[in-house]
């Protein structure tokens, strides 16, 4: 700045290396203005900045742009009428500062404006990712949701995209997504002159959410003990942050800073309720305890008393006007006068445990309260002043699982009631006592509660995998008629008439699809029902042709596809399942061995070249002699995998904590009785859990077990046979632990890429994560917005089944080759 009109100027900050200017003179800020105004229109000045700006960011893709653009342009555009045209721009979304466009998205007006807001509303966790992560991120969204393909064929790198999806849009307005366990509880915070927002506990700890983001900057931890319940209330014009912990202590916190105040100590159990009142002026903290007591607590004093008269676990607590109510295990709602400590009534109504209470104020100024009942229906009681009393009204019937929240509202005069069970959200019209369904998870809900948002009430239900979603009543409709169902199994198939991805659906029917189109062809049902088990194998039967044959279990019977228009062949043997994680098929000599299990007992079948000859000359021919038990009696069997070898394979199962293998031979016989591996349970996390799932796979030389419990997977290396006339894999030594993600891993899916062994591991967190296991390192995990059901991988792509439809994720070759290369450099040092 050396010319004369920098004498007016003063630099006012910015980034490192591009500061920022601003006139010196506010006065002469104001007279240059001013002086504006007579010329043109400030809409038009502003309109001509912000479109200048954007000519700028696009000229190097907003890449280069300055952060100042990045952070504050959408302000300026949506000054400008000009804030669709920024929501459309790819690149902008992929490099913008998104907390602060995500606020102001929900102004677009243009179809495309809106169908962003959508994009961004959905995709949370673009907010704190890179470009290239949001790149991959919001191809996902835009796929599942059905908003379009721009990320997904957009030029830029990422380690996956989303190709093509076929699933049910959801319905909740935005996710938001951070606590590691489920949401067990949740509370509306209201504070005068501030926007409403909420308070959740899930997990290790508490968050208070911006709900204009879906972010929450401040995470009130707990030192590692789970959080139970939770309450907000003010105290002195500063808003207060009330957690009931699982070891009994009441951890009171300022909501802002997160500082601590105070612990209140009581419970010998965890703290399953809270709720504040007033009684004399003074505030008072009521907790319900798994110990059958009920806590009323003088939060300025800093002490309180419990009490007794609860048989089993106090679930609950709420107040009206002149009662204290308590409800929980033993079925039972009792009202209390909390000054006294004295016991009033003992309401009996719902056939089992009571989860949930909440206080309904009638729009007449009446005092209900709900209870939210295991037998699955919610009471209605209904408080009365002279003398202080709880009567019972009304249950409400609507859903089919037991009720495990309860909150309420008045709008426009009308008095609504919200309560979640199993996996939906029911609002009630109290005036009619009729509901409609406000939204469905696919996961028990836990928690429900209202917030007003932009003055339109919004429901809020918390989630077994640690998601809060909201609803917008007003724009909620009842479910689509026509559903995608679930992905149960996933299986591709390579035939002479195409490549076809089978997928086994939630109503047991089995579906081919093209995976390049996503066109579908069903070929309907086996014998009724399939219990979702498929597998493919290449085999090479007499006539000397390789052909992969798509199996699939169901109804007893086994069922081999090897082509569009090809023959089935059904074989008599009864499976339980073919592929997945209670079965397994492995190429075997020309043939297929399948492995099965019951709930006790593990099987075989070996289906010869010859055999497959007969089957596809005769579908109805009994091979009764081709099926053989493994094993005596096993206690719960939750895995099974295959391997196959030079002349052999290798079967294991897990059961509780142990491995037990076989092996078979060239005449397709397994030895029976099977080997009990030697290994340690604990493995790496020193503690022995039930194993979720195995994998058995071939990395250089070495056969690797991949064996999950608990969040990790453990990788350990059989001992080699001794002699070749006995192949037989056993004794194990671990050989390296890939530690997973936030939730338990619930299964495992080996596969190759660019001939390297690669590992899927789905977990409950709805992550699949992927390992190169040739450098023991994770490739790229990729989140989901619904639970995983299966995986399966061919030619750079992997199908995901979801439980809300399935999405073909391709793999950047790029990042693949990246992480190869990286190794060979290591090695070649």
């Amino acid at each position: 700045m050396r010319s004369s009109a920098a004498n007016f100027l003063v630099e006012s900050g910015g980034e490192p290396g591009a500061p920022s200017y601003r006139l010196f003179h506010q006065a002469l800020n104001d007279t240059l203005l001013d002086d504006r105004q007579g010329v043109s229109l400030p809409e038009e000045d502003e309109a001509a900045l912000v479109g200048a700006f954007i000519d700028i960011g696009r000229a190097g893709r907003w890449a280069t742009a300055s952060a100042y653009l990045l952070r504050s342009l959408p302000e300026h555009a949506l000054a400008a009428g000009l804030l669709d045209e920024l929501l459309g721009d790819d690149d902008y979304l992929l490099h913008a500062e998104l907390p602060q466009l995500v606020p102001l998205a929900k102004h677009a007006e243009s179809p495309t404006g809106r169908t962003r807001a959508r994009l961004l509303q959905l995709t949370p966790r673009a907010l704190a990712a890179t470009p290239a992560e949001r790149l991959a991120l919001f191809s996902v969204t835009e796929a599942l949701e059905g908003l379009g393909y721009a990320f997904g064929r957009h030029p830029g790198l990422a380690a996956y995209r989303a190709w093509w999806a076929s699933s049910t849009p959801r319905r909740e307005l935005a996710p938001l997504e951070g606590h590691d366990q489920r949401v067990r509880s949740m509370c509306a915070v209201r504070w005068p002159g501030r926007p409403e927002t909420i308070a959740s506990v899930g997990g290790h700890g508490g968050r208070v959410w911006n709900l204009d983001t879906g972010q929450s900057p401040l995470v009130h931890g707990t030192a590692g003990e789970v959080a139970r319940s939770v309450c907000a209330y003010l105290d002195d014009g500063r808003m207060r942050l009330a957690m009931g912990l699982a070891d009994g202590r009441i951890l009171i916190r300022d909501l802002e800073s997160g500082a601590h105040l105070r612990t209140l100590s009581g419970h010998r159990g965890m703290v399953n309720g809270l709720c504040t009142f007033t009684a004399g002026g003074r505030t008072f903290l009521a907790s319900a305890g798994h110990d059958g007591t009920v806590g009323v607590w003088d939060l300025a004093a800093g002490h309180g008393e419990l009490l007794t008269g609860h048989r089993y676990e106090v679930n609950a607590v709420c107040a009206t006007s002149g009662l204290l109510v308590s409800a929980g295990g033993d079925g039972t709602v009792r009202t209390w006068d909390p000054s006294a400590g004295a016991e009033l009534q003992v309401l009996r109504r719902h056939q089992g445990p009571i989860n949930d209470l909440c206080t309904v104020t009638t729009a007449d100024g009446r005092e209900l309260v709900a209870s939210a009942g295991g037998d699955e229906t919610v009471g209605l009681w209904e408080a009365h002043a002279d003398p202080s009393r709880l009567d019972f009204l009304r249950s409400l019937f609507g859903h089919t699982f037991a009720v495990r929240g309860v909150c309420s509202f008045t709008r426009d005069g009308d008095t609504f009631l919200a309560s979640a069970g199993g996996d939906t959200v029911l609002l009630w019209d109290l005036a009619t006592n009729r509901y409609r369904e406000v939204g469905r998870d696919d996961g028990h809900i836990w928690s429900v509660c209202h917030v007003d948002v932009d003055g339109r009430p919004v429901l809020a239900s918390g989630g077994p995998d640690g998601t809060i979603r909201l609803w917008d009543v007003d724009a909620a409709t009842d479910p689509p008629d026509q559903e995608t169902l679930p992905a149960e199994q996933l299986a591709v198939a390579h035939w002479p008439s195409g490549k076809a991805l089978a997928i086994g659906r939630g109503d047991g029917k089995l579906a081919l699809w093209s995976p390049d189109t996503s066109t579908v062809t069903y070929i309907g049902q086996v014998d009724g029902v399939l219990d979702g088990r498929l597998g493919t194998v290449t085999c090479q039967p007499r006539d000397g042709a390789r052909r992969d044959y798509l199996c699939v279990a169901g109804q007893g019977r086994l069922v081999l596809r090897y082509g569009f228009g090809g023959k089935k062949a059904v074989g008599p043997v009864a499976l339980s399942g073919i592929g997945g994680r209670n079965g397994a098929v492995t190429e075997f000599r020309g043939g297929m061995l399948l492995s099965y299990a019951d709930e006790h007992h593990v099987f075989s079948v070996y289906l010869n070249p010859v055999d497959l000859d007969l089957l596809e000359q005769d579908p109805e021919i009994q091979l009764d002699n081709n099926r053989h038990r493994l094993s005596d009696e096993l206690f719960d069997i939750n895995a099974i995998c295959n391997v196959g070898g030079p002349g052999f394979v290798q079967v294991f199962a897990a059961s509780g904590t142990q491995i037990t293998s076989w092996t078979g031979y060239p005449d397709g016989m397994l030895d029976q009785g099977g080997e009990l591996l030697e290994y340690s349970p604990a493995g790496s996390i020193g503690v022995p859990r039930t194993i979720s799932d195995l994998a058995a796979l071939w990395v250089g030389e070495s056969l690797v077990l991949a064996v999950t419990q608990g969040p990790r997977i453990d990788l350990w290396v059989a001992e080699r046979p001794r002699s070749p006339l006995s192949p037989n894999y056993r004794n194990l030594t671990l050989d390296g632990t890939l530690n997973g993600g936030a939730g338990d891993i619930k299964s495992l899916h080996p596969f190759t890429a660019d001939d390297r062994p690669m590992l899927a591991a789905v977990g409950a967190d709805r992550v699949v994560q992927i390992w190169d296991l040739n450098a023991r390192t994770g490739v790229m995990s990729i989140p989901f917005p619904h639970r995983v059901r299966s995986v399966c991988f061919d030619d750079g792509t992997l199908y995901v089944g979801l439980s809300a439809g399935v999405v073909a994720v391709r793999l950047s070759p790029e990042v693949l080759h990246s992480r190869r290369d990286a190794e060979e450099r290591r090695a070649r040092r």
